[in-house]
């Protein structure tokens, strides 16, 4: 079992220090906890970036683990956030406390959460929204949303920047039939929910 750990260490920081380079370097540097969207500034590096979830195959087992689940497919267990897509399981995020991954998390800007992880599943079952909160002491998280169908994970943007969600947001985050809520801020294309808009600009309908 130490071995598959360390095993899933080694394959969670390949993908991950690869699929991401300078996307999330720039955060707000002091940020407002009553502020329900904070937006970082544009730059060119921070522009919106993509990564491979990362993908294993289940391990057998005879017993059966208890799960919590939001949808078919998408489990929190153990600290891991996963996608059950056939016969594969890509892992979104996981919990450096709860996990028992030996991965240094220095280098990575995607894949990892301190606390508990909020996540929700759209209404097609086409994308989930998955929340970190990549430093222990902070109340605000970072916000990406999974394509199912791509299997690949793309950063919550505004304006082409990473957004950082306050609590308060992240409690009123939810799904419609046309993309993903945040606050005034919601999807300005069902087909790609992590690009936000306010209410003062037009919904891309296309």
């Amino acid at each position: 079992m130490e071995g598959t750990r360390h095993e899933r260490a080694a394959l969670v920081l390949t993908a991950y220090a690869i699929g991401f380079t300078t996307a999330f370097i720039l955060y707000a540097a002091n940020i407002n906890n009553n502020s329900t969207l904070i937006s970082t500034p544009r730059t060119d590096a921070n522009t919106a970036s993509v990564a491979n979830a990362l993908k294993k195959t289940p391990e057998s087992t005879n017993i059966l683990p208890i799960e919590e689940v939001t949808s078919s497919g998408v489990t929190y267990n153990n600290g891991l956030l996963e996608v059950t897509k056939g016969d594969e399981v890509s892992l979104l995020s996981f919990n450096t406390e709860v996990a028992g991954l030996d991965v240094d998390t220095a280098n990575l800007t995607q894949g990892f959460h301190f606390g508990e992880i909020k996540y929700q599943v759209s209404p097609d079952d086409n994308f989930v929204f998955f929340c970190e909160r990549q430093d222990v002491t902070s109340t605000t998280c970072l916000g990406f949303v999974y394509d199912i169908e791509a299997e690949t994970i793309y950063p919550v943007v505004k304006n082409g920047a990473p957004v950082l969600i306050s609590a308060d947001s992240l409690r009123a985050t939810k799904f419609n039939n046309d993309g993903l809520v945040i606050g005034t801020n919601y999807s300005a294309n069902a087909k790609a929910p992590w690009i936000l808009i306010d209410n003062t600009e037009t919904l891309d309908l296309q």
